[in-house]
């Protein structure tokens, strides 16, 4: 399986907006942050929000699956400043 590309990480409102491109069909999307599973998402996802983050910096992946097999993560980084 190909994995999602072009993920971009966006400060947004306290948060991070994370939205990337799927490279193929995906029965399901999973968004990690700091290596600890967010959010198991449906697979045409295209975007997810973080909310209420404390400043800081964040690594993310994002990874499609399809029935048994999982693509490679594509992943970025955010600092999230105070406010």
């Amino acid at each position: 399986l190909y994995a999602p590309f072009d993920l971009a990480c966006a400060n947004d409102g306290g948060g991070v907006r994370l939205a990337w491109r799927n490279a193929e069909p995906y029965d399901g999307i999973v968004v990690t942050r700091n290596g600890v599973q967010r959010a198991a998402i449906p697979g045409d996802t295209t975007e997810f929000l973080d909310e209420r983050l404390a400043p800081g910096e964040y690594a993310y992946t994002v990874r499609g699956f399809r029935g048994a097999l999982a693509a490679a993560n594509q992943r970025g980084t955010k600092r999230v400043s105070g406010w």
